[in-house]
């Protein structure tokens, strides 16, 4: 019996108001554990480049990321010890990408952007 047969299963004998409940408990759990994973990405971004981070906020509102992707405001100090804040994206299975400002290790240029 493979694992959707088995999923399925479980959902034909369970009441819908505990499967339901189920798949939120779910849902929130996964949401959690990706805002780790996304923090844990973007720190050892800044730190390969010689930063370190300062504050990362989720970014709302602003209709960046679309579907797989989550943005954030990173705030950082760079190699050369400047504050920095920056917007940047992480995709589903943890790439970062920079989107304004200047990127980690880019502290005399303007800043190059890798979009997804």
């Amino acid at each position: 019996m493979t694992a959707s047969n088995t999923l399925i299963s479980m959902a034909n004998n369970l009441p819908p108001i505990i499967f339901c409940s189920l798949m939120i408990v779910f849902f929130f759990a996964w949401l959690i554990i990706m805002r780790k994973h996304d923090r844990r990405s973007i720190q050892e971004n800044v730190e390969s480049h010689g930063g370190k981070v300062v504050e990362i906020l989720k970014h709302w509102g602003s209709g960046l990321g679309g579907r797989y992707q989550r943005a954030y405001d990173v705030v950082y100090t760079t190699s050369r010890g400047t504050e920095t804040s920056s917007l940047c994206l992480v995709g589903f299975r943890g790439r970062v990408f920079w989107v304004t400002d200047r990127l980690p290790g880019n502290d005399d240029g303007p800043a190059t952007r890798e979009m997804p």
